[in-house]
Formats: C-alpha cells, sequence, structure tokens
C-alpha cells in the first residue's frame, strides 16, 4: 500500500511538470502567432543617377506585415544634405535641406496597411557629397493595432542603394 502511494505522489508530481512546461510552450505560441500578425514597416532608398553628378532619391516606406501600421513617425538624426529645386519667378533655384525638413517627416503617416507601400521623392544629391557622409539613419516608430508601439531604425548606405527605373 506504502510502495502504491510513493509511485501515485511521484506520478502526480511529474505531471504536474510535464503540465507546467505544456502550459508556458502554448503561451509562447500564442506570442508568437501575434507578433507574427503584427505590421512590419522597412524603409528603403532607390535612386535614380541623372548625369555624371547628381542623384535623385526616393525612399519607399513597406509594410510587409499581416495587419496595418499607424502614426508612422519618421526622425533622422544625421545624414547627408539633400537638395531640390524650386522655381521662383521663372528662375530654378537650389535648396538645400535635411530629411527632417520634409513633410513626411514632420506629419508621419498615420495609416498604412498591410502590403502597401508609400513612394516619396526625397530630392538630389551630389554624387560627391557622398564620399564624406553615404550614410542616413532614420529612427522611426509605429502602432499596431493594439496600440503597441514598435520602434526601429535603418542606415542605408546611399552608395550601394539600388538604382530605380
Amino acid at each position: 500500500m506504502l510502495l502504491a502511494t510513493i509511485i501515485t505522489a511521484l506520478a502526480t508530481v511529474v505531471l504536474a511538470y510535464v503540465t507546467r512546461r505544456y502550459v508556458k510552450l502554448t503561451y509562447d505560441m500564442l506570442i508568437e502567432m501575434k507578433a507574427a500578425k503584427n505590421p512590419l514597416v522597412f524603409i528603403k532608398f532607390i535612386k535614380r543617377m541623372e548625369g555624371h553628378n547628381m542623384t535623385d532619391i526616393d525612399m519607399i516606406i513597406s509594410n510587409k506585415g499581416l495587419s496595418p501600421a499607424k502614426y508612422i513617425n519618421l526622425r533622422t538624426s544625421y545624414g547627408t544634405n539633400f537638395i531640390r529645386h524650386e522655381i521662383i519667378k521663372g528662375n530654378v533655384e537650389y535648396k538645400s535641406f535635411k530629411l527632417n525638413e520634409l513633410p513626411i517627416f514632420i506629419n508621419g503617416i498615420p495609416y498604412l496597411p498591410p502590403g502597401e507601400d508609400v513612394k516619396e521623392n526625397i530630392g538630389k544629391f551630389q554624387n560627391e557629397d557622398l564620399r564624406g557622409n553615404p550614410y542616413v539613419r532614420i529612427d522611426y516608430s509605429y502602432k499596431t493595432e493594439t496600440g503597441e508601439t514598435i520602434y526601429r531604425d535603418c542606415m542605408p548606405d546611399l552608395r550601394i542603394s539600388p538604382a530605380g527605373e
């Protein structure tokens, strides 16, 4: 009788341990499934050569996740100066600016559905400017459907960004 009681007690302890491990495994799988449904926002730059001296840059913001990204905020802490031209009184004038001065950086993107892209022409830069500082660092954040904020950053090298059409 004593032996049966000891075997039952040991079996109960083993069963409790196995049940605990199973519950933890199930919980971890649930967390992974929720994370897989989150938006996944990427930023890339596409460049188009214009002559020997200038390169035109497009920034593409993509949501590769399975749910929408909300309230995408973009900030850059350093990087090369870009150039845009404006026509003022019939004359073309070139102005230098930083990315934080663009409307997409000031206002952000309120909503980006899954599988969609936002394309923004950044402007141009002098090719020789890249010798000193070929990087642009962009810190960005966005919210998931549940309100969780995800923080990311990217630092592309503009010398090796892919060429566009």
